[in-house]
């Protein structure tokens, strides 16, 4: 038999036909998928377990302290004197209690208004070191 000339089709029989994949090719290829998510899961994981021991280890000494104080109140700031001497700032945009117990999230306290008239108080204050020393303190809560 002879072979068509240019630009005449071929039978089908003579057309080669893409091979099939293997179930070995396809059955490699989900392993490496299976094999990569299973190391980004462990590493996540191993990820997850170490930032949790860091924080752990960072705050396990933290130690908030409350402290009833006076506070100076004025339009921009708000500070209190704690037992020890130290003077305190207090962000304007705390946690506190009011008079009768309710919880707010953040604002200005309303014990401690911005008049600028003199000290306010007594005021419990709850804070806490930000640094190993000691020298630092941040007010973290406030009850009126």
């Amino acid at each position: 038999m002879s072979r068509p000339g240019p630009g005449v089709p071929q039978s089908p029989q003579s057309v080669p036909q893409p091979a099939a994949p293997s179930a070995t090719a396809g059955s490699v290829a989900g392993t490496r998928a299976q094999g990569s998510a299973r190391r980004w899961l462990l590493a996540t994981g191993a990820l997850v377990v170490v930032a949790a021991g860091l924080g752990f280890a960072v705050g396990r000494d933290a130690r908030v302290v409350e402290e009833d104080v006076s506070c100076l109140s004025a339009q921009g700031t708000i500070s209190c004197e704690l037992e020890d001497g130290w003077t305190v700032s207090v962000p304007r945009d705390v946690a506190w209690t009011d008079r009768r117990g309710d919880f707010h999230q953040g604002g200005r306290p309303t014990c401690l208004p911005p008049t600028g008239i003199g000290l306010e108080g007594p005021v419990r204050v709850w804070w806490v070191a930000v640094d190993e020393q000691g020298v630092g303190r941040q007010v973290v809560m406030v009850a009126c």
